[in-house]
């Protein structure tokens, strides 16, 4: 290509001979290269053309028109990119590489610079679109919903394959859902819960459709989910006496479709087990296992209704429901609320929902309920000496917030319910002492926690930078006598009226100018506050939570005296007051306050039953039905469902059979 051009610049040099302009060459060179539709070779010829003769009119047209040109080709280019469907982010990217060399041939190209800024916003809502199903995504990984992150984590890739390390991320999480799943049936397959093996093999191959192996085990498991395995299941289990078991089976092989000599077994295993397990209700019973004497006769009526029926029965029934609510009610005086519940729910069910019954299981639901909520007073806040009123309004907008933002099993004391109490209780330095002492009173009785804290610093700082500007402003016209004129004039003494109209004008006028100094300043407020508090358990005197916060929120106004002559306008301060400035760093400290206390309180009924679950290992029956307990009663105050009600009442009910031998 260069000995091309070398040519044409030789030809075109033979051409213009000695006559040639500086910048002749270089454009005789472009105009022949824009011939042969070389316009990328051209545009460095026209512009080093221009260089040397920038006042040529016809060098800038056509430096003008050849970048126009090539823009124009950029932009279609650009145009192209985008038209393609479905759109992904590299071919944004690609766009904005074609509008960049248009907008660097030609930065002047209105439509270059249109589609610059179009390309900005749509490659920013796409970046951000990627970021937002990111981040689902992680989360979804974190609660190991595996099939919604890896479907986000894919959605992304079909416009945004690079994305950060996109691949990466899809590869482990595959691999992470298939361990979990596998896992998950390995447990449902222990427990011999067929169903769940069977969803979680096919969760695991929505995740590898391919893989083979996954296939196999699924052929596997669905070809022993049939009615006949799980009826000699039932039957097996039933010559162990373990007629939970029994149910179990018995309940699937029903769903399977039994054929009629299987349906008679059915039959008949119900029959047999509802006899059976009332004969074991009676001797639970004789031998003190008053848990397993309820469960095994709410079983026998499940597998046979019938054997309600009988005076024998009725007779049992009432023994358990009778013993039942006589251990409630020893579980209650013991300081076991929650227990009591549970067994006097147990002596409901068994009852057939007996009104007086229910009347004690609202009566346990409100002591269990008084326990879970926890009661929090907030103490007035100590002042700073500046500001004596500023104390009481951190504790009322504390008090404002807290009760806003807590759950229902949270309850903030305020000011008007602590009465006295706020008055005798007079706290020191650490404040161990006073509570200590207000306790073994009885004072603090309907309590668990006290906020103490001090409003260290409550100030608004003011800043002030004063100076000046200067403006050159015009402040009217000057004329002076046109050299031209005098020149002209010497020179055509006896001009004509007709010559003196093409002569030049006698007079030059310019504009008058003056430099002007005006005020300019700009005022600063900034307000700083600071609280310390600290958290106080009533029970233990332990402070159990304590820091000290710090808030900072600043106002700016400028001022400028004004040139009116000069086109500068007056310019007022505008800053608002110390007490608006002070009230939004206030509630800024509150919030984050309050999220430092109620985050504590946030999740009680998780805790509960951690709590719970670490007690088994004490071996103690009370303490740990009354954690499970707390768990349930603790949801249904704050009017939530969760997994935790569902896992507590089954925890509970295996953590009493298992205490006593329940045959399971």
């Amino acid at each position: 290509m260069r000995r091309q051009i070398y040519s044409i610049l030789g030809a075109a040099v033979i051409f213009a001979g000695g006559c040639a302009t500086p910048g002749k060459d270089s454009f005789d060179l472009a105009r022949e290269l824009e011939r042969q539709n070389r316009f990328e070779d051209a545009l460095p010829m026209y512009e080093d053309a221009y260089s040397k003769e920038s006042g040529n009119p016809e060098y800038r047209t056509a430096l003008n028109g050849i970048r126009t040109r090539l823009a124009q080709q950029s932009i279609v280019s650009a145009r192209e990119q985008l038209s393609i469907t479905p759109q992904k982010y590299e071919n944004l990217r690609t766009a904005q590489g074609f509008v960049d060399k248009a907008q660097k041939i030609d930065s002047a190209n209105a439509d270059a610079n249109a589609l610059a800024e179009s390309l900005k916003v749509q490659m920013g809502a796409m970046a951000k679109k990627a970021e937002d199903s990111y981040s689902s995504a992680m989360k979804a990984v974190e609660m190991k919903d595996w099939l919604t992150a890896l479907n986000l984590f894919k959605e992304i890739r079909a416009y945004y394959p690079n994305y950060l390390d996109l691949g990466m991320k899809i590869s482990t999480t595959e691999n992470s859902a298939v361990s979990y799943y596998l896992k998950e049936a390995e447990r449902s397959k222990s427990v011999d819960d067929v169903d769940g093996l069977i969803s979680n093999i096919e969760a695991a191959l929505a995740v590898q459709p391919s893989n083979s192996q996954l296939t196999a085990v699924l052929n596997d498991a669905r070809s022993k989910n049939i009615a006949s395995v799980n009826l000699e299941k039932a039957e097996k289990f039933a010559a162990e006496n373990k007629w939970d078991r029994v149910q179990f089976f018995l309940k699937r092989a029903q769903q399977l479709g039994p054929n009629a000599g299987e349906s008679g077994r059915i039959k008949k295993l119900y029959s047999e087990g509802g006899a059976k397990l009332m004969e074991r209700a009676a001797k639970d019973l004789k031998g003190k296992t008053l848990y397993s004497a309820y469960v095994d006769t709410m079983r026998a009526y499940e597998f046979t209704p019938s054997a309600f029926k009988t005076p024998e029965a009725d007779e049992l029934r009432s023994q358990i429901i009778s013993q039942l609510l006589a251990k409630g009610e020893e579980l209650d005086t013991a300081g076991y609320s929650g227990y009591a519940l549970y067994l006097t729910e147990c002596a409901y069910q068994l009852s057939g929902s007996q009104k007086e019954i229910y009347k004690t299981i609202q009566q346990l639901k409100d002591k269990v309920r008084q326990r879970v909520i926890k009661k929090i007073a907030i103490m007035d806040f100590n002042p700073p000496t500046n500001s004596l009123d500023a104390g009481r309004l951190v504790t009322d907008s504390l008090l404002s917030h807290m009760t806003k933002n807590a759950s229902g099993d949270v309850k903030i004391l305020a000011r008007d319910v602590l009465g006295a109490l706020i008055k005798e209780i007079e706290l020191g330095q650490a404040g161990m002492y006073d509570i200590e002492t207000a306790k073994k009173s009885g004072k603090l009785k309907g309590t668990d926690y006290f906020i103490f804290g001090s409003l260290l610093q409550y100030t608004v700082e003011n800043n002030k930078e004063e100076g000046q500007k200067m403006v050159i402003a015009t402040v009217g016209k000057e004329r002076e006598p046109n050299p031209q004129y005098m020149t002209w004039l010497s020179a055509n003494p006896r001009a004509s009226d007709e010559e003196r109209k093409n002569a030049p004008p006698p007079f030059i006028e310019k504009d008058k100018t003056e430099t002007i100094r005006y005020k300019v300043a700009t005022h600063r407020k900034t307000a700083n506050v600071t609280i310390s508090f600290r958290v106080v358990d009533v029970e233990s005197g332990e402070v159990v939570i304590t820091k000290t916060l710090k808030s900072k929120k600043e106002a700016v106004g400028n001022y400028s005296e004004g040139v009116d002559i000069a086109g500068i306008a007056y310019q007022k301060i505008e800053l608002p007051p110390d007490s608006e400035l002070l009230e939004k760093a206030v509630d800024e400290a509150i919030t984050d306050l309050g999220h430092h206390v109620l985050s504590r309180f946030q999740n009680l009924q998780e805790s509960y039953l951690n709590t719970a679950e670490t007690l088994k290992k004490k071996g103690e029956i009370e303490p740990v039905a009354e954690k499970y307990m707390a768990a349930v009663v603790t949801e249904e105050v704050k009017n939530i469902k969760s997994p935790v009600t569902e896992n507590a009442r089954r925890e509970l009910d295996r953590w009493l059979k298992q205490s006593e031998n329940y045959p399971i």
